[in-house]
């Protein structure tokens, strides 16, 4: 009933063009959502909508884009750019999936030929390589039918193609009774004719309190990260045991880290605190991390860990990723260089 609702809203605002630029903190009246809470978590989600949708690019998944997450006063997730384009490969929010390869059956494709892109559809290619910023034509968006519950709701999106692919991909987002989070449960059931191989990242999209991203976070793990050795990411990261910290806050442009190859079943766990705040998040995937890059600018900040999927014909994989919220004890700011806040 909630989509049903916002999308009449959205039909009042005509059909959205494609590269209609808006302006705003948020767009919860021009785009279709809908919002599920318990006694510890609220979370607003943008829907996908192949005609009014928040989003309608090629990178991402269209399905559980979280634009809003509060727990205890304190805030996750929210708009990075100061406007928003849905044509914009990254003009999105909240823990957003992808893929770092360019896509099922894009390797084998001819130019003019189609490759997929899991929870988003069937794509055009159009030169032998994948660029991962262009919003690609879409050629079939395939099927979308969305349930929801108070503290709960899933997606299904069902694609059928002419290249031997072919799926249908179910996200569920549900609210933890026990503890303060969600868990994202993914399930794949491969229709086609071909095996489905291809890797899932969170893109995740932190905005916690309003921090600036810098010497006010840092990340943990359960593991000792290797971060590579080169420029950008030594600019502005710092690897201490088990432990990335900022060196100085990110005032301009952005940053970026590149870790060296993880080994096989390397914990797909991680924790980001904003110390100034006490607010953190630890995720937990029950699929080993196949990568892991860390993006930011000044007010977004992304430990983006991915996993790796096989699925033959006829068969179906799962895998669940868990987000659990807490608070940590603040710390002094004037002690931080550069404060670390806003």
């Amino acid at each position: 009933m909630n989509y049903i609702k916002r999308l009449l809203v959205s039909v009042g605002c005509a059909l959205i063009a494609h590269s209609t630029v808006f302006a705003s903190k948020n767009y919860f009246d021009i785009f279709p959502t809908a919002e599920i809470a318990n006694k510890q978590v609220k979370m607003r989600l943008y829907l996908p909508d192949t005609i009014h949708g928040y989003y309608r690019a090629s990178r991402f998944d269209w399905s559980g884009i979280i634009a809003e997450l509060t727990y205890k006063g304190h805030s996750y997730f929210g708009e990075w750019k100061d406007t928003h384009d849905p044509y914009i490969h990254d003009d999105i929010t909240g823990p957003v999936e992808g893929s770092l390869k360019a896509g099922i059956g894009f390797d084998e494709a001819a130019i003019g030929g189609e490759f997929i892109r899991l929870g988003i559809g069937v794509l055009q290619k159009q030169a032998e390589n994948y660029i991962f910023d262009k919003t690609y034509e879409i050629k079939n968006h395939g099927d979308w039918k969305i349930n929801q519950g108070t503290d709960w709701i899933e997606f299904i999106h069902t694609i059928r193609s002419n290249n031997g692919y072919g799926y249908v991909y179910t996200k569920r987002i549900q609210l933890l009774k026990n503890e303060a989070g969600f868990v994202i449960k993914h399930k794949l059931t491969n229709t086609g004719s071909k095996t489905i191989e291809t890797d899932q990242f969170n893109h995740n999209f932190f905005i916690i309190d309003n921090g600036v991203t810098g010497t006010g976070f840092y990340l943990k793990f359960p593991f000792t990260p290797e971060i590579s050795n080169d420029k950008n990411s030594k600019e502005y990261f710092e690897s201490k045991d088990n432990e990335i910290v900022f060196s100085k806050d990110v005032t301009d442009n952005f940053a970026f880290a590149r870790f060296n190859k993880l080994p096989p079943n390397t914990p797909n766990k991680l924790e980001l605190i904003n110390k100034v705040s006490g607010a953190g998040v630890r995720i937990e995937v029950d699929k080993p991390m196949y990568t892991l890059v860390f993006w930011a600018r000044r007010n977004v900040y992304c430990p983006e860990n991915s996993v790796f999927i096989s699925v033959p014909s006829g068969m179906q994989e799962t895998w669940d990723s868990k987000y659990i919220f807490f608070e940590k004890e603040k710390i002094d700011v004037s002690n931080l260089p550069g404060n670390g806040i806003k």
